[in-house]
């Protein structure tokens, strides 16, 4: 399931007992819910070393487990926030 959207917030509501995964991304904006959501930390940074010098890479997509995880729902924006809240 996707949900997008280019500017204007984004605002969503799944039963209390949905079990999903959610992939989100804004550039201008914040991202809200009141989920218990096991986020994913360890792909949100990435370094590496080269002949040009140390360079750090960071990953604007928060993945996070919504009840233990399911299908992945992705919600994208370019401006405003995002909120997913329980019904």
């Amino acid at each position: 399931m996707s949900f997008t959207g280019v500017n204007g917030d984004m605002e969503v509501a799944f039963p209390a007992n949905a079990k999903f995964t959610a992939k989100m991304k804004t550039e201008w904006g914040d991202v809200y819910t009141n989920f218990d959501m096991d986020i994913d930390r360890e792909g949100a940074r990435a370094e590496s070393d080269s002949d040009d010098g140390f360079k750090i890479t960071i990953n604007k997509w928060i993945i996070g487990k919504v009840n233990g995880g399911g299908p992945e729902f992705l919600f994208k924006t370019l401006h405003g926030d995002i909120s997913i809240r329980k019904k």
